[in-house]
């Protein structure tokens, strides 16, 4: 249950930000906004960093439940292994080619899909 909420919350974040991106794009220099003040990036910063956090927490526990031997470190080990490639395929590739804001819709539409696997995903 928590785990599909933390899910969609995966889905929306991206979209915030392209709309973040796109009003950076619109403001000049000059101008004051809400996004040049420190509270709000902090609080997008704050939301996005628990998101994560939480999505791995959940894991462990979907993972852990089922199984005999409970062994933490294999799931550490496969989320850096995670990170360290998804990092490198966005930055080196994704990014480049499609650009930050397309790069921020593919990001939404792979958490889609994982969020509809967990819809009908049985328990």
């Amino acid at each position: 249950m928590y785990f599909r909420i933390f899910q969609i919350m995966s889905v929306i974040l991206p979209l915030i930000l392209i709309g973040i991106l796109i009003e950076m794009q619109n403001v000049s220099q000059d101008a004051v906004t809400i996004f040049s003040r420190p509270l709000p990036l902090l609080l997008i910063l704050a939301v996005t960093g628990f998101t994560g956090g939480i999505h791995f927490q959940t894991a462990n526990t979907l993972f852990i439940r089922n199984r005999e031997k409970k062994n933490q470190g294999l799931i550490y080990a496969v989320d850096l292994f995670g990170a360290a490639a998804g990092i490198m395929i966005v930055s080196i590739l994704l990014i480049p080619i499609s650009g930050l804001i397309l790069s921020c819709f593919e990001l939404s539409a792979i958490n889609l899909f994982a969020l509809i696997f967990l819809m009908f995903r049985n328990n």
